[in-house]
């Protein structure tokens, strides 16, 4: 039984880890991409 809660907490809180390296990175990217275009723009504008 204790072993099956331990195990529970440690799952739950790696999928939250996850999870929140999954929004990261995808923040991570969309800011990316929207660098890109604004680079990409001022390079056009010059």
């Amino acid at each position: 039984m204790d072993k099956q809660y331990n195990f529970t907490i440690h799952y739950s809180l790696f999928t939250i880890h996850y999870s929140l390296f999954t929004i990261h990175y995808s923040l991570f990217t969309i800011h990316y991409s929207l660098f890109t275009i604004h680079y990409s723009l001022y390079r056009y504008q010059i």
